[in-house]
């Protein structure tokens, strides 16, 4: 979304459509730019990650350099993706034309691509980029590493320029590279950029494309920030094995008659200032079950790690709905927000998906819960918040009279 160079719109235009060589395990493969694509969610562990978006082949020299620089490398793909999606699909349909032979090229109409490149700018004000690398660890495994980084606002297009930056402040330092035309994969490391990154508000970070399976799902989607979390929040979500927990909550519930109909359908707890509440996880195969339990009134929700289309979010089934949430760790907080959602796996718009914030945090080493989930339009459907301190044999599922006899505590 942010302004592009006529001299970058008519290097694209030139290629649009037209043949470009790739690599498939050292083997020559024919490809056309912006016609061949892959979808990716750029996140760093932790973090909000960008809106899924599609990449599309294009032609520059490191398609040969990086064989040519590290004999290693078998396979080479590289794309970038165009914001908003719609200016992005409409070139990738002019490209076609090309590619059909409909159009000899796209370099005439240039300057008119770049008048609505930068008109057409609204969208997410956000922009990342990623490496994805894998091998084989032994004949058996297969290991896959990526590399992404997220600019903010507007952040995105000074990236390219830090390398000519970082080269100015090494000579500023009496380190002169060798002069000559050539590529300069070898004249910096990822410690010169880091300088000039942390100015400018722009992070980096190293994903596991397939965390260790015997993880827990959380674990396993925060990775490195997992260890960011507070203690209580770790222990509510670091095992594998099925737990219940207990606490207490308040509920309130929206009084639009709309509101109470989706509350009814989907059984959320009833309106009170302090009701005793259970959570039951059941762990399998890498996916978890939550059973709630507001003092007899009981609701579930599958959870699970996202692939395809929820690439990189925490899915949460609530019967034929799905909802993608990034899982954000800000300021030892563990927030939810939305990011995707699906009626019997066909997506919905955004706009009218459920919103709120749902965040839970530690407070004087007690696990604590805030959820808060509206719709457009409508308004307030449930909010609730409380805490969770003391777990239950899983054997005493539904001891009702355990559950009134738990003492009271007053609730933030």
């Amino acid at each position: 979304a942010a302004d592009v160079g006529e001299s970058v719109v008519r290097g694209v235009a030139a290629y649009a459509g037209k043949p470009v060589t790739t690599f498939d395990d050292d083997t020559p493969c024919v490809a056309y730019a912006l016609t061949d694509h892959r979808d990716v969610t750029v996140g760093l562990p932790g973090g909000l990650p960008l809106f899924r978006r599609r990449f599309s082949l294009v032609e520059v020299p490191d398609l040969t350099l990086l064989r040519e620089c590290f004999p290693g490398v078998k396979t080479v793909w590289i794309g970038a993706a165009i914001a908003p999606t719609v200016l992005h699909r409409a070139l990738t349909a002019m490209a076609r034309l090309v590619r059909w032979r409909l159009l000899r090229s796209l370099a005439p109409f240039a300057r008119f691509m770049h008048c609505v490149s930068n008109l057409v700018t609204w969208g997410e004000r956000r922009g990342g980029m990623f490496v994805e690398m894998s091998g084989w660890r032994t004949p058996a495994e297969r290991i896959t590493r990526s590399w992404h980084l997220v600019a903010e606002g507007s952040r995105g297009p000074y990236v390219p320029v830090i390398a000519v930056a970082a080269i100015v402040y090494r000579c500023n330092q009496g380190q002169v590279p060798v002069a000559g035309a050539r590529p300069a994969t070898g004249d910096l490391d990822m410690r010169d950029f880091d300088r000039f990154f942390e100015s400018l508000g722009i992070e980096h970070d190293v994903r596991f494309v397939a965390g260790d399976p015997a993880s827990s799902l959380y674990r396993r989607m925060l990775e490195k920030s997992w260890l960011d979390l507070p203690d209580s929040v770790r222990r509510m979500h670091g095992d594998t094995s099925t737990r219940k927990w207990r606490g207490r909550a308040c509920v309130m519930r929206g009084t639009n008659p709309i509101a109470k109909l989706i509350g009814a359908l989907f059984r959320f707890p009833r309106a009170s200032t302090d009701v005793g509440v259970t959570v039951e996880f059941r762990r399998a195969h890498g996916r978890e079950t939550w059973i709630r339990d507001f003092d007899g009134r009981r609701f579930s929700s599958v959870q699970y790690q996202g692939c395809g289309g929820y690439d990189g979010l925490l899915c949460e089934r609530f019967g034929p709905f799905t909802f993608g949430l990034g899982t954000v760790v800000d300021n030892g907080r563990l927030r939810l927000p939305m990011r995707r959602w699906s009626l019997l796996g066909m997506r919905l718009p955004l706009w009218l998906a459920p919103r709120g914030d749902t965040f839970e945090f530690d407070d004087d080493g007690t696990f604590r819960f805030h959820v808060d989930i509206g719709l457009p339009l409508i308004g307030l459907l449930v909010r609730y918040e409380g805490y969770f301190d003391e777990e239950l044999p899983v054997a005493r599922v539904g001891d009702k009279k355990c559950m009134d006899s738990m003492p009271s505590r007053a609730l933030p």
